[in-house]
């Protein structure tokens, strides 16, 4: 197995965990500041004005990965003329829950019923069958 063949195998493995999904938030939020102030050309001292901090803070915030604040988050959206909107989506079924401590619980997963109302292949194939030897 390559380098490239074990972090694919890693990031599948771990993609679920409360600390990948952190990461993700916080890169996926980086991107979106960065992309807001391109798109307004704002530069980096232009924020930190706008914030009332240092240019250093603001480079830490869209460089280090630091779990941001909710106040922090706003405050730099209302900087960019924007607003923060948050909200919680049902896991798909295929991921494995967590809980709250960030350790695996175990799931049952079921299969849904089968729908009486369709036809399997295989009835299908002989009702095909049995029109064709009539």
């Amino acid at each position: 197995m390559d380098a490239v063949e074990r972090i694919r195998a890693d990031t599948e493995a771990n993609q679920h965990t409360p600390e990948f999904e952190l990461e993700w938030l916080l890169l996926d939020l980086e991107e979106q500041i960065w992309a807001a102030m391109q798109g307004q050309g704002i530069t980096r001292s232009e924020l930190a004005e706008r914030l009332g901090t240092s240019r250093a803070f603001v480079t830490k915030l869209l460089s280090s990965h630091e779990n941001l604040t909710m106040k922090t988050l706003v405050r730099v959206a209302n900087a960019l003329e924007m607003k923060v909107e948050l909200r919680l989506r049902p896991r798909p079924v295929a991921a494995p829950p967590y809980g709250a401590s960030g350790k695996r619980r175990v799931a049952v997963l079921a299969r849904p019923a089968a729908d009486p109302s369709r036809r399997t292949p295989s009835a299908a194939a002989r009702s095909r069958k049995e029109r064709t030897t009539r």
